[in-house]
């Protein structure tokens, strides 16, 4: 199993991963690891201008439920590609930087969404306006 390292560079957080848009497309089509809710999330911070956006941006009512949500299906996506994990800066399993990058913006934390799966979720939103 491959270990990838997350990286503070400056304050933004990064760490590649081998996600292609094909794999992330079949992953959101997957009912058992893309839930509904977290779709509703993904979504929100891939409307968000250039695909970034902080969790109270997404969700001002509750800022920790677009965390909540794209930490576990982060979780869900590694243990169904069951071939990296992630060590955070701190050393320990990290998961939100799967599907995100990010970086410390006045108060907040501001997500943005891998290019990888902006594009799978172009792709997914397409399918859905042709069923």
């Amino acid at each position: 199993m491959k270990t990838f390292q997350v990286k503070n560079n400056n304050g933004s957080f990064e760490c590649k991963i081998d996600i292609t848009t094909e794999e992330w497309l079949k992953l959101l089509n997957d009912p058992k690891v893309t839930y509904s809710r977290t779709l509703k999330a993904l979504l929100g911070f891939y409307k968000s201008p250039n695909h970034t956006a902080t969790c109270s941006e997404v969700n001002p009512k509750k800022p920790s439920s677009p965390n909540a949500l794209i930490w576990r299906w982060a979780q869900r996506v590694q243990n169904r590609l069951g071939r990296f994990q992630v060590l955070g800066t701190d050393g320990n399993t990290s998961y939100w930087i799967i599907p995100m990058t990010g970086r410390y913006r006045g108060r907040g934390f501001e997500w943005t969404v891998r290019p990888e799966l902006v594009q799978a979720i172009g792709l997914y939103l397409k399918q859905l306006e042709e069923e």
